[in-house]
């Protein structure tokens, strides 16, 4: 589990009541309606802020992100990071996955055994996806990475199974349970890679305003 505090892990009314598009007096209202109880503190838990969007009609889109770039030091994990702990927050369910075998995503939220179980032994049929998924924060788990990922291309390349398809097989197993999947990768063209492409509703590509990150973004959108 991570170690942030639970108000770190929380939105206000003024944050709901701008996503709602209403007064954070209104949205007081209806949260005490829905949350049957008198709210003393500004701040709205995960499930909470989740009963009171549904209460509104919204509904939580499922879709599985990746972010992706060929160049390394684009931000690509501090950007799932902060996009899927943002979204948890609104009450979604969150999956991340980490396929990087640096790993960054995962200590960044708070997991440093490299015993457990990684990506690799599920394509190596070792452990089952569930066996992999780890509880981090309600409305938020994780598959881990670790060294171990990094046979994974060397793998798939030499299996007889269609690799293409290596994440997406896998995550239909577990995709109804989450709101927003998202996938961090490694900085390659790939087949772990292109196997996360197969599996994505969208795909993100973080450039930096720089020369080097703009002819590796031309390559990877070429590749895509």
């Amino acid at each position: 589990m991570s170690s942030l505090a639970p108000q770190e892990f929380c939105i206000t009314l003024s944050d709901l009541a701008a996503f709602l598009e209403k007064t954070p007096a209104e949205v007081k209202k209806q949260a005490e309606k829905v949350l049957n109880k008198k709210l003393k503190s500004p701040w709205l838990l995960p499930e909470e802020v989740r009963k009171v969007v549904l209460a509104e009609g919204y509904k939580y889109p499922q879709k599985v992100v990746s972010i992706q770039m060929l160049k390394g030091g684009v931000a690509k994990t501090t950007s799932v990071l902060n996009m899927g702990l943002r979204a948890a927050m609104y009450g979604a369910r969150v999956l991340f996955i980490d396929l990087d075998q640096q790993a960054n995503l995962s200590f960044a939220l708070g997991v440093e055994d490299e015993s457990l179980p990684v990506w690799v032994d599920v394509v190596e049929k070792k452990k089952t996806v569930d066996e992999c998924v780890r509880f981090i924060e309600p409305h938020v788990d994780l598959i881990p990475s670790s060294l171990n990922n990094s046979v994974l291309d060397r793998f798939l390349m030499n299996s007889n199974r269609n690799w293409a398809l290596a994440v997406k097989t896998p995550l239909e197993k577990i995709r109804h349970r989450y709101d927003l999947i998202l996938i961090d990768t490694a900085p390659a063209l790939s087949a772990i890679n292109t196997a996360v492409t197969v599996a994505s509703d969208e795909v993100i590509l973080p450039v930096n305003p720089d020369m080097f990150a703009f002819l590796r973004s031309e390559e990877h959108t070429s590749e895509l």
